[in-house]
């Protein structure tokens, strides 16, 4: 009995590990590799062979389709590249999403690309400043027409940038340096 309870918890601490694992900031990933770093979750993609750079572009051809990764800290600008993959050069039409979550149900748009917004001759890149208490951010496969497909690669999310609130005030003479 204590080996069934003993693999029981095993199972259940690996679900739990799998499930909400987080990622410190800053993270990043380019699509490569077989399965996408801990803290990232896609779903339903595949891969291009050609990316932005060098690398692979995961390929999102579904709608619904998305990668998200989940942070354990407050989140800095983002930088991604995106292009609209589509038969014969015709123009991307759909719509994709790159949003932030503070919890991970409730999504908020940062920033939507409606048809030809996203460009199908090359990789375009983007940045976004999330808000601060989000811990989610998504790219997001929200309405796929039939002939146009996503190519995303190079994600990115920084740390923040300090902001104005001062640590320590030091005076020298009589000038004041934050």
């Amino acid at each position: 009995m204590i080996k069934l309870n003993t693999l029981f918890s095993v199972i259940l601490l690996s679900f739990c590990l799998t499930t909400n694992s987080q990622t410190s900031v800053p993270t990043s990933w380019d699509g490569s590799g077989a399965t996408p770093p801990s803290g990232w979750t896609i779903s339903g993609t595949s891969t291009y062979a050609n990316g932005n750079i060098a690398t692979p572009a995961i390929k999102l051809n579904g709608q619904g389709q998305y990668v998200e990764v989940y942070l354990a800290d407050q989140p800095g600008d983002i930088n991604y590249a995106l292009k609209g993959q589509t038969s014969n050069n015709a123009p991307f039409v759909g719509t994709f999403s790159i949003q932030e979550s503070v919890d991970g149900s409730t999504w908020s748009d940062m920033r939507t690309l409606v048809d030809t917004d996203l460009n199908s001759s090359s990789f375009t890149p983007y940045t976004d400043t999330p808000n601060s208490s989000s811990r989610y951010i998504r790219w997001f496969f929200t309405d796929k027409v039939s002939g146009s497909n996503v190519g995303l690669d190079d994600m990115e999310i920084m740390i923040p940038v300090a902001g104005p609130e001062q640590e320590t005030e030091i005076i020298s003479g009589n000038v004041t340096v934050i």
